[in-house]
This record gives structure tokens, sequence and C-alpha cells, in this order.
């Protein structure tokens, strides 16, 4: 295992994609950065309305490019300042986060489940809106199971 450069990345300046567009952005990077780098769209940056499409570094490592897609049908303007990437040069990089997504158990019965469940969560973890939670008393049990 060696070090690896990894940075979170902004777009600098404030980027406009019009309703349905598809637009690339070009980042200067601090220093020379590998050309086979990873990007990621940062796990911070939310907006569902942006699909993170493609980021790589560029030739001479010393930029990067996004390409981000408008989903919705208005403008949307993110700020300069607005974290939207992640840059990692290690070459076993895995998108960030994904050991927190929760995946279906199918054909499981609940019983088994309470016995051979590795990890449960809570009504905190899985961030119920508060009206989807109105009638649950603590008494009730909610309970998922992650596979690792």
């Amino acid at each position: 295992m060696g070090d690896f450069k990894k940075k979170s990345i902004c777009l600098d300046a404030e980027f406009t994609i019009d309703g349905g567009k598809e637009e690339a952005a070009c980042v200067d990077l601090d220093g020379e950065w590998s050309e086979s780098s990873k990007v990621f769209r940062h796990s911070s940056f939310d907006n569902p309305d942006i699909e993170f499409v493609s980021g790589e570094v560029g030739e001479g490592g010393d930029h990067m490019n996004i390409t981000l897609k408008n989903l919705s049908t208005v403008q949307i303007v993110i700020p300069g300042d607005k974290t939207v990437a992640y840059l990692s040069e290690d070459p076993n990089e895995k998108y960030p986060g994904t050991a927190d997504i929760v995946k279906p158990v199918d054909n499981v019965s609940s019983e088994s489940t309470q016995k051979d469940a590795s990890q449960s969560l809570s009504e905190k973890d899985l961030k119920l809106p508060s009206d989807q939670i109105n009638g649950i008393n603590s008494d009730d049990a909610i309970e998922a199971t992650v596979d690792n």
C-alpha cells in the first residue's frame, strides 16, 4: 500500500447548466496528478437533478474535466465553492460511501433475519420522515441487514 493523493474538488467558478443539458467543466489542479486517477461524484454533492456523467484527469495531469447533466427542465446554477467531485490516485479506490448502501434481503424469514443479522439499524439510522414514523413506539422493531 502506498500513499496516494486524494482531494475533494470544487468547480472554482459558478457553473450553469440549462434544463436537460449536459455540460463539461475544466478544473485546474494543484500540482501534477496521475492521468489514471479515479474521479467520483462527491458524497456531499446531493442535488438529485444533477447527474455526474464522468470525470477524468486531463493530459499532463494539471487539470480535470467533469461532465454533469441537468436532469430537470429548469436551469441550475452550481456555486463555484460547492464540492462536486472526489479525486484519488489510488487505483483500487472504491466509490466513497459504498459500504453504507443497504442491500435488500430476499427470501429470509423475519425469525432468521433477527438471529443472523450482522447489523441492525435504528429509526434514526433509517432517517424516516416524521410523518412516516407516527404510530411507531419503542416496542416496535425496525431492522435491516447489511451484506458486507
